[in-house]
């Protein structure tokens, strides 16, 4: 066992104060890294107005449930305003229904 009279406390001082120093350059360093890595992602992943975005999708969709346009002319493909579609389906279930009536009504 060591005695107490032959520990060297200058030396134990001078190896935590190097110990102490290193972690704390460590912690620095690696917070430094750490923002300089957050900043280079920010502006390609994170958007910078998040809302007026969806509010230019949600424009753009209304747009498109509210305009005709061709979806393939060669097959005669268009889209059409869907509340038209509505009202055009709405009509062929009832002429089909009134078809479907008639045909039972003379049988």
């Amino acid at each position: 066992m060591v005695e107490p009279q032959n520990l060297k406390t200058s030396t134990i001082a001078l190896a935590g104060f190097v110990s102490a120093v290193l972690t704390f350059v460590v912690i620095v360093a690696i917070q430094v890294l750490y923002l300089q890595m957050e900043s280079s992602l920010s502006p390609s992943t994170a958007q910078s107005d998040p809302a007026s975005r969806t509010d230019q999708l949600i424009a753009e969709q209304e747009g498109r449930l509210a305009s005709y346009a061709w979806i393939d002319r060669q097959l005669g493909l268009v889209q059409i305003p869907i509340q038209r579609a509505m009202e055009l389906t709405l009509s062929e279930e009832s002429q089909e229904r009134l078809e479907a009536d008639d045909a039972s009504r003379t049988d």
